[in-house]
């Protein structure tokens, strides 16, 4: 007997889009994980980026800020590798003054995205680890 959660005479799940092609449903999901992943990926940098401005301290800020936004989002689900952060500290140094670089006089000269890109990075390499370990 079939499972009541399939399209007739097909093995693909019935969803929302009513997409019965299994070629077609593959490239949706695919491109809406890329999506989800800019996403998280761009929330997550705006999240590092404001903690690290409000941060105190000058010595360590980038090493701590880093830290305890890799365990808080490994906390929630989103793990990170945090050793991706470590070996190019001074491209996230850098990335996180680019993307902070807003100015009374100047206006808005931020460029997030080089900190969106290696949370990315981070965020895919986490991913594959994770679907090799199944």
């Amino acid at each position: 007997m079939r499972g009541p959660y399939l399209y007739p005479n097909t093995e693909i799940l019935i969803n929302k889009h009513c997409i019965k092609d299994e070629k077609i449903l593959s490239e949706m999901e695919a491109e809406y994980a890329s999506l989800r992943l800019k996403e998280i990926a761009e929330n997550f940098s705006r999240c590092l980026t404001k903690l690290w401005k409000i941060h105190e301290f000058h010595e360590g800020n980038t090493r701590m800020v880093v830290t305890f936004c890799c365990q808080f989002a490994d906390s929630k689900g989103f793990p990170i590798v945090s050793k991706l952060f470590e070996e190019n500290s001074a491209y996230v140094r850098t990335s996180l003054v680019a993307a902070s670089a807003i100015f009374k006089d100047l206006g808005n000269k931020s460029k997030p995205e080089y900190l969106i890109r290696i949370v990315r990075d981070s965020l895919e390499k986490s991913m594959s680890k994770t679907e090799c370990k199944k």
